[in-house]
């Protein structure tokens, strides 16, 4: 019983350091992220590269050059073809729009976002040459970046470039070869980790609390009745009987919902179970509300029943994380 109660002290304040930590990063992260995004256009080139906490979002590979633009920002480092830093330039970024782009045009590096800027900076030397209105530009500076597509490796063509949220690849005879990588610490930086960090603690807390605190009630009554009842209360009565089976029932159906979800997404990355997370919150709505207005017997049911009602709020909100990983292992 100690090493148990030891265990579940230590599970405690694992989580509590996790809420910390996601704070802290959060600060972090926009304390590193604010200079970038307010930078100002039509500086000279940065000598060194600007570290941006958030994926990359576009790569372009011209004049011997990789151009790299990162996803909350419109900051982009350049690199030669061996992945050695050139410059870095950088514009200012803007919330509620389309992502920046990047594009390249007769010895021209353009940059923009939706509604916004047209910045025009030297294809070789990153020197600012330009900015002009992205609304009066739009055949030839789109308000929307094209979805990058996801091809298997067998489809690259040798020489090619190809990237993921942190490094860029060449394409070679023996396989894919990073050419600018980053340390796979900087995922913690990225706003979907670290809000999944602090979010998914914070939840696993306040549902332990729901679980917890019917079992340690009951124990209490268990502890001073004469009559050695158990420590976990169990439904009596036929109508207690019946509500924890429809609660254990959405249980099970959330759970298989989250385990198919995540076999959809990671194993073949497909997001056709996301709807379905729709029929299964109306689903659980009108179950709850009936568990809620439902009368139930006094004594060990009315426990049982809380204890029940408790995983059942647990178990949806596993369905409903399960779809938010699925997003991000697509």
């Amino acid at each position: 019983m100690k090493v148990k109660t030891k265990l579940l002290s230590g599970l405690s304040l694992f989580l509590r350091g996790c809420t910390i930590l996601a704070f802290a990063l959060f600060l972090l992260r926009l304390l590193l992220l604010g200079p970038v995004q307010r930078a100002d256009a039509s500086a000279p080139p940065a000598e060194r590269p600007a570290f941006v906490p958030a994926p990359i979002g576009q790569v372009l590979e011209g004049k011997d050059h990789i151009y790299i633009l990162y996803d909350n920002s419109s900051a982009v480092n350049v690199y030669d073809k061996t992945g050695t830093f050139l410059w870095s330039v950088s514009a200012p970024w803007h919330d509620h729009t389309g992502d920046s782009q990047i594009g390249a045009k007769d010895g021209s590096l353009f940059l923009w976002q939706d509604r916004y800027m047209v910045y025009q900076y030297d294809l070789k030397t990153g020197a600012y040459q330009n900015a002009f209105p992205q609304a009066e530009h739009e055949a030839e500076f789109p308000a929307q970046k094209p979805p990058a597509e996801r091809i298997s490796e067998s489809e690259f063509t040798e020489g090619a470039l190809c990237y993921n949220a942190l490094t860029v690849y060449r394409q070679t005879a023996e396989g894919l070869v990073p050419v600018v990588p980053r340390g796979g610490w900087v995922r913690l930086l990225f706003f979907g980790n670290i809000w999944l960090i602090g979010f998914s603690s914070l939840l696993i807390q306040v549902f332990w609390g729901m679980l917890s605190e019917p079992r340690r009630k009951w124990r209490e009554i268990a502890a001073s009745s004469e009559d050695g009842k158990a420590s976990t209360p169990r439904a009596r009565t036929a109508k207690g009987k019946r509500l924890c089976r429809l609660a254990k029932g959405m249980v099970l159906l959330c759970v298989l919902y989250a385990a198919a979800t995540l076999a959809a997404a990671g194993l073949f990355h497909s997001p056709i179970l996301f709807i379905g997370i729709m029929p299964l919150a109306v689903c659980f709505i009108l179950l709850g509300w009936y568990l809620y207005d439902a009368p139930v017997p006094h004594g060990e049911d009315t426990y049982a029943v809380r204890l029940w009602t408790a995983r059942m709020w647990a178990a949806m909100f596993a369905a409903f994380f399960s779809v938010v990983v699925g997003v991000m292992l697509i």
